[in-house]
């Protein structure tokens, strides 16, 4: 009699539909991973729940006004879905990827909307509604074509997961991803992979490439 309620089991984040191959969409990238591997938000409107025609940030937003009354999370399955507090306090949907410490004990999730992981303690997470599901996932990873990583060894500081790939060109390749942004799907298997054009029409790693940052591929 002195168990508590279990926790919900839910499902699965549901993918956005993304636009045919070789159509033309808009795109804002919200993390960067390497220089050719990112996440991005497709501009083109996805459709919203079913039910309602509540926004996911509308949604969020009354769930961040009494967050206090969603029990903490007491079950951590990998890919299991969650909510996980950000860097600016509020509380947004995440998927549970892996401890990172038993002692204290800390969590890598990843933020679904955004793309970039963060290491929390259990404290900062919350079991989430099942209604947040049916809203599709905001932030794709993509595999961005035309350029890859330089063949020659990089003398300056390189990124420690992926030291082919050096800081520079990850700073350079972030500045050129600020404008209007668009992008087509060359392919979806064996990864997602799209072409990015800035608003004059131009693949945007030509800089990287004309730097020597990069190299064509």
């Amino acid at each position: 009699g002195l168990k508590g309620p279990e926790e919900p089991v839910l499902g699965s984040f549901v993918n956005p539909n993304l636009p045919l191959e070789g159509e033309q969409f808009g795109v804002k990238v919200t993390h960067l991973w390497t220089p050719n591997e990112l996440f991005l938000w497709p501009l083109k409107k996805q459709p919203d729940s079913e039910m309602t025609r509540e926004t996911l940030t509308e949604a969020l937003t009354k769930i961040n006004a009494n967050i206090t009354s969603l029990p903490r999370l007491t079950s951590f399955p990998y890919g299991g879905p969650c909510l996980a507090e950000y860097s600016d306090g509020k509380y947004y949907r995440a998927r549970l990827m892996k401890f990172t410490s038993i002692e204290p004990l800390m969590i890598l999730v990843q933020h679904v909307d955004f793309g970039s992981d963060d290491s929390l303690p259990a404290s900062k997470l919350r079991q989430m509604p099942a209604e947040l599901l049916r809203f599709a996932i905001q932030a794709i990873k993509v595999k961005v074509a035309g350029f890859k990583a330089p063949s020659v060894e990089c003398s300056e500081d390189v990124l420690p997961y992926c030291p082919a790939w050096s800081v520079k060109a990850a700073m350079e390749m972030t500045d050129l991803l600020h404008n209007n942004i668009t992008a087509t799907v060359v392919s979806r298997e064996p990864e997602l992979t799209v072409k990015l054009y800035n608003e004059d029409g131009e693949l945007v790693h030509l800089p990287l490439v004309n730097s020597g940052l990069a190299e064509l591929d």
